[in-house]
């Protein structure tokens, strides 16, 4: 049996949280996986899930997580083969600048 969620967050311990409006599906799948990248977040009675945000990194996490859950599955695709041909294109660059540089392998 799982503990229930608190009813309050302790924000004197938070240097910065954010809340979240989202589905209470969608706020488990969140939180969850909030947890697993060892990021505190709360789900409350509301309907709200608040996560601590103590640095830009754990921001971009959040948000990440949140994008994954929220967006429609064609804007996620468009967004992976983005990440490719960024990475194909900066490989490529970096292959050809070693290549043709001296001393280059």
């Amino acid at each position: 049996m799982q503990p229930a969620p608190p009813t309050s967050i302790p924000l004197s311990s938070i240097a910065t949280a954010y809340s979240l409006n989202i589905s209470r599906i969608d706020r488990w799948l969140v939180h969850q996986r909030l947890q697993e990248l060892q990021i505190n977040a709360w789900c409350l009675a509301d309907g709200s899930i608040w996560a601590e945000v103590p640095s830009p990194g754990t921001a971009l996490l959040i948000r990440s997580v949140t994008q994954q859950v929220l967006s429609p599955r064609p804007d996620l695709v468009r967004w992976l083969d983005r990440c490719w041909e960024l990475k194909f294109v900066q490989g490529s660059s970096a292959m050809h600048s070693n290549l043709y540089s001296p001393g280059g392998a």
